[in-house]
């Protein structure tokens, strides 16, 4: 049997504490329409990828090489760590599994997904 996903996903600004001078409407607003993008993918049955890609409009998403730790901090050699805006979790329509969307500066993205190019269970790119 399914979960039934949650009424409302779980969102949390600043989720590593890197950013406490920040306001939070200041975080959720680096995002754009990208935030409001992945909420909607949360109430909807196909994969996070293909909502964004859906909304997007420029085609789709291309993974990128970079290494995310298990509390979502973005890492690639030689660059300085990037670490997530906010993230939203919860179950989508149809999927038992919980999930998780990660924003980050420079419009990067990283989402749970199973597809083959994922990195450690995630999927990374970049919308701009």
């Amino acid at each position: 049997m399914l979960n039934t996903p949650s009424p409302t996903p779980k969102l949390k600004v600043d989720p590593t504490g890197h950013y406490p001078d920040v306001k939070p409407t200041r975080l959720l607003g680096a995002g754009g329409f990208i935030f409001g993008w992945a909420a909607e993918a949360f109430t909807r049955p196909e994969s996070i990828r293909e909502t964004l890609e859906n909304r997007y409009g420029f085609g789709s998403l291309f993974p990128m090489d970079m290494t995310i730790s298990p509390t979502g901090v973005l890492s690639y050699p030689e660059d300085p760590d990037l670490y997530p805006l906010f993230s939203i979790t919860g179950t989508r329509p149809g999927s038992s599994t919980e999930e998780v969307f990660y924003m980050y500066e420079h419009a990067i993205v990283a989402f749970s997904s199973s597809e083959i190019d994922s990195k450690n269970g995630f999927f990374i790119s970049r919308m701009d």
